[in-house]
Parts: structure tokens; C-alpha cells; sequence
């Protein structure tokens, strides 16, 4: 009587055993190759969009960020101002919307910040979203863009937290340099009471205030921007998207740029 066991390892039964075990590894090596590659190709660049009121600090920190840690900064504010400065069709449009305090229409916003992100993507810095997304709608611009155009990159979000009438005190009393290379942000509180014409510490350039900083237009832009940020948060969140927040409520600059600093 022939063992059943050594019939089965004779002959032709061995020859397709050795190949299904051949196949088997052959997959196992693929499949393990492929994933190795897929994390190769995670996204290894980071976009921050920074949240918060209108005179949080959102300009303050993105500025010491570019200036200290190499960080490119978009600030679709500064985008619109340059358009309105220069009398484009674009600015023109977007004068009737700060005027009053109103948010721009998301298509705008959107349309220009793909064009910068595509002209500012070539190379591994860092990127801050400056005052973008201010809305539901532009976040899933966001999010599409970054999917769809800019898979490199991982979003993170950050949300500078502060009061209505701390934001009021700021903005009420805030001068910009005119120098559009320099940008610098002061308070009226640094300045010695009685001067009129303050000129910029870094580069001696005018100091100026801008026209929507009135506290009116100040008020109403709190206004839009409470109605706003909820559904922003909430957005953010179903999509699974960690919203990291810094208190800068009462604290210098140099205080909210180290807390920064301790979260990347």
C-alpha cells in the first residue's frame, strides 16, 4: 500500500506546489515594492493656514515666520490691496467689498491664490495661507487645489483665538509702513503721544493707517466673520482635519512666535 502523504509530494503535484509558492512570494514582493513607493510619495511639504479675527496676528506671526524660519507667506489681503492700489479691473471689484467690511466673493480669492501657489511651489519651503480660507466654500477650494494640483504638500491648521474687543484695541490703533517692501505693523501705543507723522523703526519709511481700520468697518468685519468661522471650524473638522490653536489674547508677538515654534 502506498503512503497517501508520498504520493502527494511525487511527481506533478510538487512541480505546482513549488510554482504556487513562487507566485505567492512574487506578489507579496510587488505588493510590499508598491507600498514602499506610495510612501515615497506622501506628501512631505507643509501649508499652514492661519485662522483668526481680522488683527489677530495672523500678518505678525506669518512675517517673523519668513523672516526667522524661511517660510513663504500669501496674504490675500495684500493680494487684494495690491490690485486695488493699481486701479485693476480685479481691484476695482474687490474696492466694493472692503469698502464696507464685506468678504470677497470665494471664486476671487481662490482664482488668485491658485495662481500664486503656482508660481510658489517650485522649491521645499514652507507655506503660510495667510487670512485664507476665510469660508466653508473656500476651504473646499482649498482642499481641491491641494488634492488636485498640489498633492506634495500636507495641510495644517492653525487658529490664532482672541477677543472682540481686544481686536478692536489692536486694529483701532494699528499703522502699517508704507514701504510695501518692509510691511511692518506697529500700534499707536509704541509711539510717543503728540507725534504726528511716526515714521517706520526699520526702515524710516512713512507710517500709515488704512482705510478699513476704522473702528466701524472694524466692528462690521468682526460681525461677518463670526458668522463665518463656526461653519469654517466645523468644515475643517468633518473633513478630519486637526485645527491646532494658540491663545494670543493679552501676549507680544515674540511670545505667540515661540508658542509656534514648540508646535512644528
Amino acid at each position: 500500500m502506498v503512503c497517501p502523504c508520498r504520493s502527494f509530494w511525487s511527481g506533478s503535484n510538487l512541480i505546482f506546489l513549488v510554482i504556487a509558492l513562487i507566485t505567492a512570494f512574487l506578489a507579496y514582493w510587488q505588493f510590499h515594492r508598491g507600498s514602499g513607493a506610495q510612501a515615497a510619495a506622501a506628501p512631505s511639504k507643509v501649508i499652514f493656514a492661519f485662522l483668526g479675527a481680522p488683527g489677530s496676528g495672523k500678518g505678525t506671526l506669518a512675517k517673523l515666520c519668513v523672516d526667522q524660519l524661511g517660510f513663504k507667506q500669501l496674504s490675500t489681503g495684500d493680494l487684494c490691496r495690491d490690485n486695488i492700489s493699481k486701479g485693476t479691473e480685479l481691484g476695482k471689484k474687490l474696492q466694493e467689498y472692503t469698502s464696507k467690511g464685506a468678504l470677497v466673493p470665494d471664486e476671487i480669492i481662490s482664482s488668485m491664490v491658485h495662481e500664486w501657489l503656482s508660481e510658489n511651489t517650485r522649491d521645499e519651503k514652507t507655506i503660510i495661507l495667510d487670512g485664507f480660507p476665510r469660508t466653508a466654500g473656500q476651504a473646499a477650494l482649498l482642499l481641491d487645489l491641494i488634492k488636485n494640483h498640489f498633492p506634495q504638500y500636507t495641510l495644517r491648521i492653525l487658529a490664532l483665538n482672541i477677543s472682540d474687543d481686544a481686536v478692536v484695541e489692536r486694529i483701532a490703533g494699528r499703522l502699517m509702513c508704507s514701504s510695501k517692501e518692509c510691511g511692518a505693523i506697529y500700534n499707536t501705543k509704541q509711539f510717543v503721544e503728540g507725534i504726528d507723522n511716526p515714521l517706520c523703526k526699520r526702515c524710516s519709511s512713512p507710517l500709515i493707517k488704512r482705510e478699513d481700520d476704522r473702528e466701524e468697518v472694524v466692528r462690521e468685519r468682526l460681525k461677518v466673520y463670526a458668522q463665518t468661522s463656526k461653519a469654517l471650524t466645523d468644515f475643517f473638522k468633518n473633513a478630519g482635519i486637526k485645527i491646532e490653536e494658540i491663545n494670543v489674547e493679552g501676549k507680544e508677538s515674540d511670545q505667540v512666535f515661540d508658542a509656534f515654534k514648540k508646535m512644528i
